[in-house]
């Protein structure tokens, strides 16, 4: 589990332990800056990778509402043997919707070390065949509720960062999704999240700060935030901003060092071809049997 002072993490343990027909076993990684976090949380499978059924990665801002999804995780991987890796959707506080975000690994997939600094989720590994469910049908895991000032101001400048650095319309898209679902459902802290979105957009330095790649946040940062997240027209600025074509290309090509490296993108190619894709009526069936054993407790037992 990654933690970085989110005041969540007390309901994110309590929900892990409340799970049932498991023993978990925790590892929490904590107060580091993200890349090297990042970093240090690959190494954990890689120590750990036989000596465990399966490896969940979780942020100190989830919270797991199903008391058996992790017994239901395990049995999956047992009755779908291909199946190595699962991709979950989490159910998003921020945007009002559900999102990639939480990765379950089997018993002995290895992991590479160093992963990409702003793009950490694409850190190298031995998994073959992976299930992605990027929109489950009943909430398995929710995240970002009630976040901190700098949780809050974190999200949004990591959404920012990554949509500059990418240069991918599909970033673009989904960033002005969430500015129009914050225009409309308005709280302090979704407010406080677009003030990291532009913060990042503008200033690529105090977007590090606020995604704490190397350096923390500074107070007088915050404070400046948190002044610009009570500007009403910070929704529409950004609105602009993020339409504006000439501005993505701009900061598609300064920013073209946050993306994966060559050496990377060939990894990623090599990995892609020796992909396993699972049939869809194979993930059609994995996906209804967790569902299955989500919301049937005994199924598990």
């Amino acid at each position: 589990m990654l933690y970085a002072g989110e005041l969540s993490l007390h309901t994110t343990i309590a929900s892990i332990n409340s799970q049932e027909n498991v023993v978990p076993r925790f590892v929490i990684i904590g107060n580091h800056p993200k890349h090297q976090a990042h970093e240090r949380l690959y190494t954990v499978p890689n120590r750990y990778r036989n000596e465990h059924d399966f490896m969940i990665f979780l942020g100190a801002d989830m919270e797991l509402v199903r008391p058996s999804l992790l017994a239901g995780l395990g049995r999956l991987f047992d009755e779908f043997p291909r199946v190595e890796h699962i991709l979950l959707g989490v159910q998003d506080w921020y945007s009002g919707e559900p999102q990639l975000g939480v990765n379950v690994w089997r018993r002995g997939v290895r992991h590479g070390s160093s992963p990409n600094a702003l793009f950490t989720d694409l850190a190298r590994n031995s998994a073959r065949c992976r299930l992605k469910l990027e929109r489950p049908e009943i909430p398995l895991i929710l995240h970002g509720v009630d976040p901190s000032e700098a949780q809050a101001v974190r999200y949004g400048a990591q959404r920012g960062m990554k949509a500059a650095a990418s240069g991918k319309d599909s970033r673009w898209e989904r960033l002005a999704d969430l500015v129009e679902y914050i225009a409309k459902e308005p709280k302090p802290q979704r407010m406080l999240a677009l003030a990291g979105v532009e913060a990042s957009l503008v200033d690529r330095a105090l977007g590090a700060r606020c995604i704490g790649a190397a350096e923390r946040l500074r107070e007088h940062d915050l404070t400046d935030l948190r002044e610009r997240s009570l500007s009403p027209g910070l929704a529409g600025d950004l609105r602009a901003m993020v339409a504006d074509k000439s501005l993505r290309e701009r900061l598609a090509r300064e920013r073209a060092d946050g993306r994966e490296s060559a050496p990377e993108q060939r990894a990623a190619r090599v990995r892609s071809r020796r992909r396993i894709e699972l049939t869809a009526a194979e993930r059609g069936a994995a996906e209804r049997r967790l569902y299955e054993l989500v919301a049937t407790p005994e199924a598990v037992r």
